[in-house]
């Protein structure tokens, strides 16, 4: 199986700081492919609140796309959740059907904007979305919220986990993808453009699909470069698996597997705040 190991902090570029950072295991258990967090929370609120993920956690540069037994799945963490045009850009630029969101949503905003921010960015981009809610508490009194979803490309939510520890089950269906673009073609209906990122991408060539459908604005025709870093030990892994047939033929049908996720294993940087997500 294929695995998206959640996110996990990786040497920074100075002592400092780390990067919040996804990757992704092909089914020979090398590194297909990572995805540093773009998005830091970084707020000031007198009298309230201050809190500044940027003094210990440096941004990425750059949107990635990893292709998973031939399907482009478009990575994210937590936060870029509530910034549309990172997945734009995954959709249009990066050709993703798929995208990734772990994440680790405080309560009281993940009762009120979780689902529908999922649920937004699946219907605007006509994509899956795939999404790994970490539950349980923090240290020091902060609550996660959880709720693990799979969501299609119509926002439809094809499941959701329990508020426990657990793991979700969902069969991704391609065909049906293909059918919404077809049927709401917001995507090829766009009027105004999508700039590229200013960073340089993290994504393979995207093969074409094997029903004959178009992947529009998908850069199929750029062969974009793979970063060449190891993963870290001990990574606690949000599962994310592909399945393909017994017949050895192609399939446009994909099972996820989305577990919940408990904090006490987390990796943390000593003196500085876990980067896990929105910390309001």
């Amino acid at each position: 199986m294929w695995i998206h190991a959640g996110s996990f902090h990786e040497r920074g570029p100075d002592p400092r700081h780390t990067y919040n950072t996804s990757a992704v295991f092909d089914r020979s258990g090398a590194l297909a492919g990572i995805y540093r967090k773009i998005h830091l929370y970084d707020v000031e609120i007198p009298g309230r609140v201050s809190y500044r993920e940027s003094a210990t956690v440096a941004p990425g540069d750059a949107p990635a796309v990893v292709s998973v037994d031939g399907v482009p799945v478009g990575l994210s963490i937590c936060y870029d959740l509530r910034f549309p045009e990172l997945y734009r850009q995954l959709a249009v630029h990066g050709g993703a059907l798929v995208l990734v969101v772990p994440a680790a949503f405080m309560l009281h905003t993940g009762r009120d904007h979780w689902e529908v921010l999922l649920r937004a960015r699946a219907i605007e981009n006509q994509c899956y979305v795939v999404a790994a809610g970490q539950i349980g508490d923090h240290e020091p009194g902060r609550t996660c919220f959880g709720r693990s979803m799979v969501i299609d490309p119509w926002g439809t939510v094809l499941a959701q986990a329990a508020d426990t520890v657990g793991v979700t089950f969902a069969d991704l269906d391609l065909d049906r993808l293909a059918t919404i673009r077809a049927e709401l073609p917001s995507l090829s209906n766009r009027r105004l453009p999508v700039g590229e990122p200013a960073g340089q991408w993290t994504a393979p060539q995207q093969p074409p699909r094997a029903d004959g459908h178009s992947r529009q604005d998908a850069g199929a025709d750029r062969q974009l470069p793979h970063r060449e870093q190891q993963a870290e030990q001990g990574v606690l892994g949000h599962g994310c698996h592909s399945t393909p047939p017994g017949d050895g033929t192609s399939s446009s049908r994909f099972d996820f597997g989305v577990p919940e996720r408990v904090t006490s294993s987390c990796p943390n940087v000593p003196g500085s705040p876990e980067a896990w997500g929105d910390p309001r």
